[in-house]
């Protein structure tokens, strides 16, 4: 099955790959994502949790780079490749995806830069997962999408990310609600805040610069973690 879309972001493109670049932040906006870890110059590690009527589920996944094209120029897109491979031993599923993210440059005359965030994914599925039927999972695809676009551009903007996100953050940010605005820890060096609304503010800090190699990995872990997160909560919805 392939999958693409884009979507376009507030904010310079060396903006939107800092904010792919800090894990505290991709964890707030990717929809169940816990953890994004690093094992070696190429590869990530990750988990992401989905709950829906009250069935909880767990998978892992791993990514690993094919390709890469950071260019120094930021009027220049960046482009990352990555083979995703997935597993839900509860299930007996397993998931192999070949993705693609890129990040472009839009407007970027003045204070109105923005950015075209591009995805594209060869996804194949084996198990209980690969039942679940094409409509299924583009449907989750397009909801994903939207709650990630969401969610990253309020980052990039500087607004407040709503918590309906799974994950650490987000049930951290739901027991402190009752005691309206109380500071949270998000992640590393990136301080936030609970205002009654439920919803999270982010204080992005400056970001020293890394390296083409660490941007690329963080980023197409990411990338790799977004596809696996259409996959697994489309299973949920389907059992519902």
């Amino acid at each position: 099955m392939k999958l693409a879309s884009s979507f376009l972001v507030p904010g310079s493109p060396d903006k939107v790959l800092n904010s792919f670049l800090d894990p505290a932040i991709m964890q707030v906006c990717l929809p169940g994502c816990e953890e994004v870890k690093q094992v070696d110059d190429n590869t990530y590690r990750g988990s992401l949790v989905n709950e829906v009527a009250h069935v909880k589920f767990k998978a892992t996944f791993i990514a690993e780079i094919t390709e890469r094209d950071i260019p120094e120029d930021t009027a220049k897109p960046a482009m990352i490749k990555a083979v995703l491979k997935g597993e839900d031993r509860r299930l007996g599923s397993t998931v192999k995806l070949d993705a693609l993210l890129t990040v472009s440059p839009v407007d970027t005359d003045g204070d109105n830069a923005n950015s075209q965030v591009s995805y594209e994914m060869e996804m194949a599925m084996w198990g209980k997962l690969g039942r679940l039927g094409e409509a299924v999972i583009r449907r989750r695809t397009a909801e994903v999408e939207a709650q990630f676009a969401e969610a990253l551009a309020a980052v990039c903007a500087g607004k407040p990310v709503p918590t309906r996100a799974s994950g650490k953050n987000g049930r951290a940010a739901a027991r402190t609600r009752a005691n309206g605005a109380v500071a949270i820890g998000v992640g590393n060096d990136v301080p936030g805040q609970v205002d009654q609304s439920g919803q999270i503010s982010l204080t992005p800090v400056p970001v020293a610069p890394r390296s083409s190699q660490d941007l690329l990995v963080l980023g197409l872990a990411v990338a790799a973690a977004f596809a696996y997160g259409v996959i697994a909560g489309g299973r949920a919805r389907a059992r519902r």
